[in-house]
């Protein structure tokens, strides 16, 4: 059941963390592109050009990396180096 749980609970954080990209991502555009907070409004590229780049290239990068750190492992089959001082105390 435990294991089940945490199956569930890694998809939904695999889908969280490409939802909080996107939301960043799209952010960023409208900043860059839209506003002149930057600078005055000048060629930029086309939000369908920056989508294909972000579907493509970015979240696939982002998770592969989250993936490779190992955030996505459960927290309880972590031995962090302050537990294993504890127990050889």
């Amino acid at each position: 059941m435990i294991k089940q749980n945490q199956r569930v609970l890694n998809v939904v954080m695999v889908l969280a963390d490409a939802l909080v990209v996107t939301i960043a991502l799209f952010c960023a555009w409208w900043l860059r592109f839209k506003t002149t907070l930057f600078g005055p409004i000048g060629g930029h590229l086309s939000l369908q050009s920056y989508v294909l780049f972000l579907t493509f290239a970015v979240i696939p990068t982002y998770l592969i990396l989250y993936f490779s750190f190992g955030l996505y492992k459960p927290y309880r089959t972590h031995k962090t180096i302050f537990f294993q001082k504890q127990l050889s105390l």
